[in-house]
């Protein structure tokens, strides 16, 4: 397991402040938009830079200045860093060179080679090789020094769109089944949520959400942060009351509850931001009966066919735009047109306030 405390590393007139996380044996993706630094993290994490506070901790062990070469971790770049006038096989045990674990050396390759499916290509060179195939080879340099952890930066950005789920569901397999924590850099949302059992979202230098996959698009912590992840119901919003648990959060000339711990609604004074995910919020012709907190009656202003799903925004007579995601089937079922009266429901459980 490693316990990141604290980290604060200036790079000219960068600086990375107060980054605290931690990975156990699972596959981490620490991912936000370009330049908030999410490559130099993991290059401090790799001992390529000195942090001027804060702690890193694997496994028990303080490794915060150990130098990169005594920390065992696997590294595979964007561009994969292979050497061209070597053979597969010479740039997969080219990190053994280093080491002085001689025994099982043999074993460990021949484990490795047969578990990604590079025997074949042993004898190549890495400019005859495909993307996905260079890909394959850098992991299996990368294992070859029995990694207590292993680090990958934007790994799939040289790849063709096409091969980006095959190399995603192998990563996925390699963590699982060699149960080594995997820390993935990336600024695709897309590929973050593929493979992630744990996410790390990067804003401004900080660390500013960690968590599951699914807590990320309930529950994010900065308006950026909803908006990045595409929550798309985000509103200014003060709260009015409460009610037992549930907040009354008035939001223009509208009220929406949310379910809020008592420390929450006595720490929120004033103006706080209100998000729901499409996703939460259900669409209907007719009224219904539903547990749901929260029930609007509106009108229909834009549908937009996506690929998966159809976004549809329907605004109150308060004026509030409330955006849903339903199925292609349930838009047909439903017959739903731009004008349209409708219903919608989302449960207090849904709302997400910070």
């Amino acid at each position: 397991m490693m316990v990141v405390e604290g980290l604060r590393v200036e790079k000219g007139d960068f600086v990375m402040e107060d980054v605290s996380f931690s990975v156990g044996r699972e596959y981490c993706v620490i991912f936000g938009p370009s330049g908030v630094g999410k490559t130099v993290l993991l290059e401090t994490l790799a001992g390529l830079h000195t942090p001027t506070e804060g702690r890193i901790i694997v496994d028990g062990e303080d490794i915060t200045y150990l130098p990169p070469e005594k920390r065992r971790f696997g590294f595979v770049y964007q561009d994969y860093q292979l050497f061209p006038h070597m053979t597969v096989k010479e740039n997969v045990l080219y990190p053994t060179r280093f080491s002085s674990r001689k025994k099982g050396r043999k074993r460990l390759f021949d484990e490795i080679v047969e578990f990604l499916g590079i025997k074949n290509l042993l004898d190549r060179k890495p400019l005859t090789l495909s993307g996905g195939e260079q890909q394959r080879v850098a992991l299996a340099r990368a294992l070859m020094v029995e990694p207590r952890l292993m680090l990958l930066d934007e790994p799939l950005s040289a790849l063709d769109p096409l091969l980006h789920e095959e190399v995603l569901r192998m990563l996925s397999r390699v963590q699982r089944e060699m149960d080594i924590p995997f820390v993935h850099v990336t600024h695709n949302q897309e590929e973050a949520l593929f493979v992630a059992d744990r996410v790390v979202f990067m804003e401004g230098g900080r660390v500013v959400f960690e968590g599951s996959p699914e807590r990320l698009f309930k529950s994010p912590t900065t308006e950026f942060l909803a908006n990045f992840v595409g929550v798309r119901n985000v509103f200014s919003g003060v709260i009015k009351e409460k009610e037992g648990k549930t907040a009354v959060i008035k939001v223009g000339e509208e009220e929406i509850r949310a379910t809020v711990g008592e420390k929450t609604l006595l720490e929120r004074k004033g103006e706080v931001k209100v998000s729901v995910h499409p996703s939460y919020i259900f669409v209907s012709k007719e009224p219904v009966k539903t547990s749901a907190r929260n029930s609007f009656y509106g009108t229909i202003r834009f549908v937009r066919q996506k690929r998966d799903l159809v976004e549809v925004g329907v605004e109150t007579p308060g004026k509030l735009l409330l955006v849903a995601n339903i199925t292609h089937g349930s838009m047909e079922e439903m017959g739903l047109r731009e004008g349209d009266g409708v219903y919608v429901h989302f449960k207090a459980t849904s709302v997400n306030v910070f």
